[in-house]
């Protein structure tokens, strides 16, 4: 007898349905005839292009080997992926996620890179999608609907940014707590990779990914349930980030960072909330500080102003920008240390507000993007109609998507499985909050990229549910689900 496939869709059968479903996700793109950009855009394209250079540089170094030529590439090839066109230390990119977008985009336009990051996706929220759900078509189909063209999930992964794949790390660990060790060999490992470029596909990815996993294990263990795959797959999504990103700092920059050229982020929203920003005040100019020299007692006041102006870090040399970096932690700990309950009150305030904001305040419409890696203005405004409308209703169909998920669960239809997928899911989106909203700034993204997953959630648990009446369900055989025929 035949086993069971326990993920139906995350099948070479299945993946024309998925292909076809990320291709209905790019109708904002179609309909608005734009491309979804936002101020990092060309940072993550233009990377992307040094990388290729790179690439082709050591490409054409190891063809020469034998000849006349040098066989290594040039210093200055590798130097260009730190330092832009004005001598400026560049801020660092994720160099995986770069060369994909640059890739694809080169490839086919936005519109591939579109379909690509849906797809991306849809592989590791069709493991959650058991043969229970695929048995009423018509609910599921409904609710793909729904999630399609009401919830955020649309307009993020038409977004030329990474942002659509923090959702990747939360539906990876609500696979960990339920289903995963039904899934096929192949099926594990598709969805780990998946997850593990995910995860390196941005610097905050990382440690979302590090607290999910750890949850996830750790529910397993309380519950006796862990197993060797679930503890391999949680290593592997892990490790893959800090690995890749050490592996590539130390072969082309040279130094070995977790996250190379990065934004001094949490130094900005110290700043902006206050406690750096006063302990800097008070320690500056006398304080042995790099900020210090740079900055004397002229302090930035907001997060815009030290990471975006002449003003604050825009402007300074390479050795000082890394200088700052270097000191960040030693001056956010000192400032903690000086005013520990203010910054207490204003990490968990802004990841508060982090949880409820949901929209679409940093969209931006624009053209098609060149060979140049650059996009220009969309020749029409329909793409910045769409954005605006959209900004609007996306709180509210969230959380209509997401009322479901409380009715069943009051209503005791939901059973221990999704009772676990729901907790880590809901424990991912306050982490979520809690990394880039509390650490970073909230804004509308961080939150409307990964808050889809609760619409999903209820379109995939209304397709498993039973509705029959009690008598009737009474005096009929017990439905057996693949749920209950093999141990999670």
């Amino acid at each position: 007898m035949p086993q069971v496939q326990a993920a139906p869709l995350l099948t070479l059968r299945g993946v024309p349905v998925l292909l076809g479903v990320a291709v209905l996700l790019t109708w904002p793109m179609v309909l608005g005839a734009a491309a979804y950009v936002f101020a990092d855009t060309p940072s993550y394209l233009n990377g992307g292009a040094r990388i290729w250079d790179v690439l082709t540089s050591f490409a054409e170094a190891i063809a020469r080997i034998g000849g006349d030529g040098p066989v290594a590439a040039s210093d200055d090839a590798l130097a260009d992926l730190s330092v832009n066109a004005r001598g400026q230390s560049t801020t660092g990119r994720s160099f995986l996620y770069s060369f994909f977008a640059f890739a694809t985009v080169s490839f086919g336009g936005a519109f591939a890179l579109a379909v690509a990051q849906g797809f991306l996706v849809l592989l590791v929220a069709a493991a959650l999608i058991g043969p229970e759900a695929l048995a009423r078509p018509k609910r599921l189909a409904a609710g793909t609907a729904f999630v399609v063209l009401a919830s955020s999930l649309p307009w993020y992964a038409d977004y030329v940014m990474p942002d659509v794949l923090a959702a990747v790390p939360i539906l990876f660990g609500a696979l960990l707590v339920s289903r995963f060790a039904l899934l096929s060999r192949s099926q594990q490992v598709t969805v780990t990779a998946v997850t593990a470029f995910a995860a390196a596909s941005h610097y905050g990815h990382g440690p979302l990914m590090f607290g999910i996993a750890a949850l996830a294990v750790g529910v397993q263990l309380v519950r006796r349930s862990l197993t060797l795959s679930v503890i391999l797959a949680a290593l592997a999504v892990v490790a893959f980030a800090p690995l890749a990103n050490v592996t590539a700092s130390t072969a082309v920059l040279k130094e070995a960072s977790l996250a190379p050229k990065r934004l001094p982020i949490l130094l900005a929203r110290s700043l902006e909330d206050g406690p750096a920003r006063w302990y800097l005040e008070e320690a500056c100019p006398e304080a042995d500080l790099a900020f210090c020299e740079v900055f004397d007692d002229q302090v930035p006041s907001n997060v815009g102003m030290f990471l975006w102006t002449p003003e604050g870090i825009d402007d300074i040399t390479p050795a000082q920008l890394d200088a700052i970096r270097a000191e960040e932690f030693t001056i956010l700990r000192r400032a903690f240390l000086r005013y520990p309950v203010q910054q207490t009150v204003s990490l968990l305030g802004n990841s508060a507000l982090q949880i409820v904001r949901v929209g679409l305040d940093e969209h931006r419409a624009a053209g098609p993007i060149g060979d140049d890696m650059q996009y220009r203005d969309p020749a029409g405004s329909t793409g910045a109609a769409l954005i605006g409308a959209f900004d609007d209703i996306l709180p509210w169909t969230t959380l209509l998507g997401a009322l479901p998920l409380l009715a069943l669960a009051l209503a005791g239809r939901l059973d221990g499985v999704q009772l676990r997928i729901l907790a880590l899911t809901l424990a991912g989106l306050v982490l979520n909050a809690l990394i880039f909203g509390g650490l970073s700034a909230p804004v509308d993204r961080y939150q409307a990229r990964v808050i889809w997953v609760l619409p999903f959630l209820s379109a995939l648990f209304l397709a498993a549910a039973e509705f029959r009446p009690a008598a009737a369900a009474r005096g009929s055989a017990p439905r057996r689900s693949l749920r209950s025929s093999r141990p999670d």
